[in-house]
């Protein structure tokens, strides 16, 4: 489960990312979603953006990495873009899948 500080990072990060881009979704998976997390568990999140911006996916991975540094967290982000839900084999896709089952939106 996140702890207090996890979800400070977690909140920061999504107001960071929803200045500069459409977001559509920012949900979180993995151990931290289930529940069996450990301490050495990192976050895992999916983020879903609204269109693919050249060069979003560095500038996300840079503001997720200063968000790591000031709460002191590791959250590892996958990006993808509308599109590439729909229109691509994506929604098909294992790790897809994954999230949209056992993700939680925060």
């Amino acid at each position: 489960m996140l702890t207090d500080n996890e979800l400070k990072a977690l909140q920061s990060l999504k107001g960071l990312i929803s200045e500069k881009y459409k977001l559509l979704e920012f949900v979180v998976y993995g151990s931290k979603a289930s529940g069996t997390d450990t301490v050495e568990s990192d976050i895992d999140l999916m983020i879903e953006l609204e269109d693919e911006i050249l060069n979003a996916r560095w500038d996300i991975y840079k503001i997720t990495a200063d968000v790591n540094i000031e709460y002191g967290c590791v959250i590892s982000p996958v990006l993808f873009s509308r599109k590439e839900i729909e229109d691509g084999p994506l929604g098909e896709s294992p790790i897809y899948k994954r999230i949209a089952e056992e993700g939680v939106s925060v």
